[in-house]
């Protein structure tokens, strides 16, 4: 854990882990429109599930990411459980992301789910936020608030690097 980043590895059992990444990267739920802010280049992805915008595909991979992030509360016992929005992303080979929010708000956490089944470190690909970076790793998840600054460095593998981003309404205080 950093001042802003708490890091979860190997979330899942490795059976889990390979069973939603091959379930969830090979449903046709995915789109090739995707990008983090409108300035930014098109990413693969798709969003599964957002409260605001009455989006709930009901798919098998929105199922999955569900019990994904529940698997992040019983590390984090005291993460709400309160999901506004569940997207799937997956940027190819040396494909920058920009440098966003995921909500301006102080009021919102993202979890950041790294769901690729194999990576090598030499490949590269980290997640900066807040100007700190953090290598991608398979099976991690990165929690932090969404109203830091972060974003995707390229990594250079032979496969896309995939994430599922979860943002969540920290109302523990209400």
């Amino acid at each position: 854990m950093t001042k802003d980043v708490t890091i979860i590895d190997n979330l899942l059992p490795d059976n889990l882990h390979k069973m939603c990444y091959e379930l969830i990267t090979q449903e046709a739920c995915w789109q090739l429109s995707m990008s983090s802010k409108e300035s930014a280049h098109k990413i693969a992805g798709t969003t599964l599930f957002d409260l605001y915008d009455g989006v709930s595909t009901n798919t098998r991979s929105q199922t999955l990411a569900s019990v994904i992030y529940q698997m992040v509360r019983t590390k984090i016992p005291a993460l709400p459980n309160d999901l506004r929005r569940i997207q799937l992303g997956a940027k190819a080979a040396n494909q920058d992301d920009v440098i966003h929010k995921d909500s301006e708000r102080d009021d919102r956490i993202t979890v950041l789910y790294h769901l690729n089944y194999e990576w090598n470190p030499m490949w590269g690909g980290p997640t900066v936020v807040n100007g700190v970076s953090y290598d991608y790793r398979p099976n991690r998840a990165l929690v932090y608030k969404s109203n830091l600054l972060h974003g995707g460095k390229a990594g250079t593998g032979k496969m896309f690097r995939t994430y599922i981003n979860y943002i969540i309404a920290d109302n523990r205080d209400e």
